[in-house]
């Protein structure tokens, strides 16, 4: 009996001794081997191990870890609450696709991530601008990091240009000049106006979001294929085995951007230096000038000027009297801008070639283009692109309305317009309001953990009690996943 508890004691001594050898140092080796084998690489089968290993504080939603050159793991789990705690119109839908992008992002792509998060300073702001206006998700903003990588010059191997990557027959539709001097694909405002007007023309086109990111990447053509090999579904997640391979990884890299971009200091990932100025002002100069030589003169970087400017594809800005030219500069070298006298400007200027207004261009098959053109054959709508110099009484004039037509229309609460806006002219204001009573109401399906306040509060305007109301519905508890709401 003695010898009996003799052991049973000493058999407890080793375990406690185990256990404060764990909680003392035996996790730090570990953290160790994960940070040098993070998920996705081949010793990725550790990670449950290392999950159970990492310090409890790690297993948190919104806590920053303790050690700043540590690369952080969290538990699955995890995760998931933080992409559900990202109120959106968009899916934050999470699963393994998702989180494979993720541990790209968190891991692999570090770099990366910092230097967006630093030139997204200057790029973020004007997508929200233009995504507000027109009433679409902000999220939306983070399709130009799964896009470019936030670079305004990126051009990819079937020619998509810019931050957006436009195709250049879509770019046609949405009003983007591309000349031999211009590439407005390349320039931030106005592609992003042009797509944002696309991502609203999509999802009057399928009503949810996910495939209107997945329409965005391959066309409506390859969405509606997939659509029908799925039996009519329109769930994303059903669709995605018949899409092609390269849009069934562009959702869940773009959920991922999402969750990387929103918490990146919970990883540990610092925001880098943006390369040229963020704080910037915008002249019209009305003569020819070579970006190089404006640089010299106002004594920035050619480099910097050229980032300010993407737009020009030869580094010149075509401007002439007729038809001046914006010219983007940092903010201090505005001020010396206006200071200088004529002569000294006029060191800058260059004598413009004549070019054939056919360039030699890459011909791409592009199916947005015929769809576009169809649509707008049968649309009582057409667009008016803002030109400097315009007011709404002017285009008001042209296209034979009122200005409270243009406002009503356009959602405009001031006379206030820009170069490059794009402005809904109807035929009539019969047509106008037939368009209206076809639009088809937003909905929304229910997800677990969705309460009627959650679902209010990703819609603007939305309030608990009108969810009630437009879909009669008694008792706020009655809902469940997948239930569709109307919530316009």
């Amino acid at each position: 009996m003695k010898l009996q508890m003799k052991k049973s004691l000493l058999s407890l001594c080793f375990s406690v001794a185990a256990v404060a050898a764990m909680a003392d140092g035996g996790a730090k080796p570990l953290i160790k081997t994960f940070k040098q084998n993070p998920p996705g690489g081949k010793d990725s089968l550790e990670a449950p191990l290392m999950a159970s290993a990492a310090p409890k504080t790690q297993d948190t939603l919104f806590v920053l870890p303790s050690d700043p050159t540590e690369i952080p793991y969290y538990e699955n789990h995890i995760y998931k609450l933080r992409l559900d705690s990202i109120k959106s119109e968009i899916p934050m839908d999470y699963n393994e696709y998702v989180q494979n992008h993720i541990d790209l992002y968190a891991f692999k792509r570090r770099g990366l991530v910092s230097r967006m998060l630093g030139v997204g300073r200057y790029y973020f702001p004007i997508f929200e601008k233009y995504l507000k206006e027109e009433g679409l998700p902000v999220e939306l903003k983070y399709l130009p990091v799964i896009e470019s990588a936030l670079t305004p010059t990126a051009v990819s191997r079937v020619g998509a240009t810019g931050l957006w990557q436009f195709m250049y027959g879509t770019g046609k539709m949405y009003d983007l000049d591309v000349n031999y001097y211009v590439d407005e694909r390349r320039d931030p405002v106005a592609s992003t106006i042009a797509a944002v007007q696309f991502l609203s023309d999509l999802f009057d086109r399928y009503s949810d979001w996910l495939l209107v990111i997945a329409a965005y990447n391959c066309g409506p053509g390859n969405v509606d294929k997939a659509i029908n090999k799925a039996g009519g579904s329109t769930n994303f997640w059903d669709i995605r085995p018949f899409l092609p391979r390269e849009t069934a990884n562009y959702v869940p890299a773009f959920i991922a951007a999402t969750y990387a971009m929103t918490y990146a200091p919970l990883h540990n990932i610092e925001m880098a230096e943006a390369t040229f100025n963020l704080e910037t002002d915008t002249i019209l100069v009305n003569k020819s000038v070579s970006l190089a030589k404006i640089a010299n003169v106002l004594n920035v970087s050619a480099e910097e000027l050229n980032l300010l400017n993407p737009k020009y594809r030869k580094h010149v800005v075509n401007a002439t009297a007729s038809n001046p030219q914006e010219l983007v500069l940092p903010k201090n070298a505005k001020e010396y801008f206006a200071s200088l006298n004529t002569s000294i400007l006029d060191q800058a200027v260059v004598k413009l070639a004549s070019f054939s207004s056919r360039e030699q261009r890459q011909q791409i098959d592009d199916e947005f283009v015929s769809l576009l053109k169809n649509k707008k054959r049968k649309s009582a709508i057409t667009y008016y692109k803002v030109r400097s110099g315009d007011n709404l009484g002017s285009i008001a004039a042209k296209n034979k309305c009122s200005v409270a037509d243009l406002k009503s229309w356009n959602n405009l609460r001031s006379n206030r317009i820009v170069s490059g806006q794009r402005l809904k002219v109807y035929g009539s204001k019969q047509e106008f309001l037939a368009s209206v009573k076809k639009s088809q109401p937003k909905t929304y399906k229910v997800r677990s953990g969705d309460t009627l306040s959650t679902i209010a509060e990703k819609f603007n305007g939305m309030t608990v009690d009108k969810l009630k109301k437009i879909n009669n519905i008694k008792n706020a508890k009655s809902i469940r996943p997948g239930t569709v709401l109307r919530v316009s």
